[in-house]
């Protein structure tokens, strides 16, 4: 997430595809009432996701494998996840001795495979991962006389914590960081369950790089059973281009 080429990350806003809700919702409704037939806990999860701006999207999908047991228990977890996304902002390019204001469009595809542990203590349960990720860039137009970056190999540490305040509010934190390009991102959230499969509330996070750092603020509402979830979050995020700006959010996870 190199600098303001990272805009596509850090200023997610709106503009997300919700017709995919309801069609998640009957999805989830029917995967729950076959799972519940089942003896065997899931032993996998998968998920996809997009975020949206005026001037960015980004896609991603991924899968959790539990080897030695179920997803929904302590151990072992085998982790891999891509995406791919474009965005746009706004510089300048000195050609020729003077400055031209340029609309800048990049493109970038990330790949990771990570290696993590669950574990439940209580009323908290952690995951933590580490491993590597492979991060792909393309900005055009380029400088005259640059060359496009390189594609960048680099480790990345993830932690993620889930703990139940009582039967109807729970919270969460999410931590990560990869080597390429210096990029971190760290997301707290805090719900009411309204209905035993129902929570609204709030999240606030921070992401960034060795040369960029956002903020952002916003709501969520989130579907949660054995089986699956969907999330989506909307709200405002604020960075050096934009101090206020609304982003969204959306993602669907299944146990299976």
């Amino acid at each position: 997430m190199a600098g303001q080429e990272g805009v596509w990350v850090a200023s997610l806003r709106r503009r997300m595809t919700t017709g995919a809700a309801g069609l998640f919702l009957a999805s989830i409704a029917s995967s729950d009432a076959i799972a519940q037939t089942r003896d065997a806990p899931p032993s996998f999860e998968s998920w996809s996701g997009v975020s949206a701006s005026e001037n960015a999207w980004f896609a991603y999908g991924g899968l959790i494998a539990a080897p030695f047991g179920g997803v929904l228990e302590d151990g072992v977890r085998l982790r891999l996840q891509g995406g791919g996304g474009a965005y746009a902002y706004d510089g300048s390019l000195e050609v020729g001795g003077n400055a031209v204001d340029v609309r800048f469009l990049g493109r970038s595809t990330v790949t990771e495979a990570l290696v993590g542990y669950q574990m439940k203590l209580g009323a908290t349960i952690t995951k933590a991962y580490a491993g590597a990720v492979y991060d792909v860039r393309v900005v055009a137009p380029l400088a005259p006389g640059k060359t496009p970056p390189e594609p960048e190999i680099g480790g990345k540490a993830a932690i993620e914590v889930w703990h139940d305040w009582s039967e109807e509010i729970w919270s969460s934190l999410d931590l990560v960081y990869e080597t390429p390009f210096s990029a971190y991102q760290a997301n707290a959230r805090a719900a009411y369950r309204v209905l035993p499969v129902l929570s609204l509330g709030l999240e606030a996070g921070t992401l960034g790089n060795e040369s960029y750092a956002a903020l952002r603020l916003g709501l969520l509402a989130k579907w949660d059973t054995p089986y699956g979830e969907l999330t989506v979050t909307g709200g405002l995020s604020g960075d050096e281009i934009d101090a206020s700006a609304p982003y969204g959010s959306l993602a669907v996870l299944t146990r299976f």
